[in-house]
């Protein structure tokens, strides 16, 4: 949310422009719950999921990055194969996060693991925990933003997750909804 909706906004306005946005961050569970409810109009998630009674674009696939303290040996090897995360204990978000279920998809592909005893409820967390040297992390790009004592290490053949926008079948607003897809493209090509 944090690093999506301030460059999404003006687009989403312009091709909008009599529509109110009322943002809401949730965990992909309650969001789920919020589509199918009505609750909330369209979301935008990680995918795959299950859809059961919703629609869903993909919009784009993003990668991952290693976030590491910079005097780690893994922010010394720019771009990292995959396997430079082999035998590594990473820091990962709680329970309910997408991010930390596809973290775990990573760490398997990658003959990694979790940190025992240690759960962050963000990615800002995250962030400050490697960058004062606690552990490494993954971030997905759209979050990696450089920082003192913080490395951002790009995967030479990125793992990625892929982002779409999710809506209840048969909403009465999808042409809104098809143009709030076309905004967070245009927003994400001039990112």
């Amino acid at each position: 949310g944090p690093y999506l909706w301030p460059s999404a906004l003006r687009p989403l306005a312009d091709l909008l422009p009599r529509m109110r946005f009322l943002l809401r961050e949730e965990q992909t569970r309650v969001l789920l719950e919020s589509l199918r409810s009505g609750a909330v109009d369209a979301g935008v998630l990680a995918l795959p999921l299950d859809t059961t009674g919703l629609e869903s674009v993909e919009l784009w696939d993003e990668p991952f990055v290693i976030a590491a303290p910079a005097d780690h040996p893994v922010a010394k090897t720019s771009p990292a194969e995959l396997d430079a995360l082999n035998g590594a204990e990473l820091l990962l978000l709680e329970e309910g996060h997408c991010l930390r279920d596809q973290a775990l998809d990573v760490c398997a592909m990658a003959g990694a693991s979790e940190r025992d005893g240690f759960r962050a409820t963000s990615l800002e967390s995250l962030r400050e925990m490697v960058r004062f040297g606690i552990g490494i992390t993954l971030l997905p790009e759209s979050a990696a933003r450089p920082e003192e004592g913080l490395a951002l290490v790009p995967f030479r053949d990125p793992p990625k997750r892929k982002v779409g926008l999710v809506w209840r079948r048969g909403h009465a607003r999808e042409v809104a909804i098809d143009k709030v897809a076309k905004a967070l493209l245009k927003s994400r090509a001039s990112a």
